[in-house]
């Protein structure tokens, strides 16, 4: 006879496992380069931050080369269990073709954490 309940926790317990996945082994960032499309006038991002080390990450301050990037600190801590979360939103219609445009993370580790931003 098939245990129904087995299968059911058994596939919330790997559900869970993937969604604890870290990309690093020290600090990273979810992805490190975003690129707009030519059509859409703003477009928006949910940047993780994963901290695979001991001690706690806390994000001071975004700092953006441009008007057109906006950035908000969501969640400033990143921890081993619980990334931190960053939401961009970028006026694709301001950038130009061929420019780079970036974000720089200021934590309280010499970590260098960038998003790069193109069209």
């Amino acid at each position: 006879m098939i245990n129904y309940y087995f299968i059911f926790y058994s596939l919330l317990f790997f559900a869970g496992q993937i969604k604890d996945y870290k990309p690093c082994k020290t600090v990273c960032l979810s992805q490190t380069e975003f690129i707009v499309s030519d059509t859409a006038k703003y477009e928006s991002l949910k940047l993780y931050v994963y901290n695979n080390t001991d001690s706690d990450l806390v994000i001071n301050k975004l700092n953006t080369s441009c008007s057109c990037v906006l950035a908000t600190i969501q969640r400033n801590i990143a921890t081993k269990t619980l990334p931190g979360y960053i939401y961009v939103s970028v006026s694709s219609f301001k950038i130009k073709k061929g420019d780079l445009y970036s974000i720089d993370l200021v934590t309280n580790k010499p970590y260098k954490l960038r998003l790069e931003i193109m069209k």
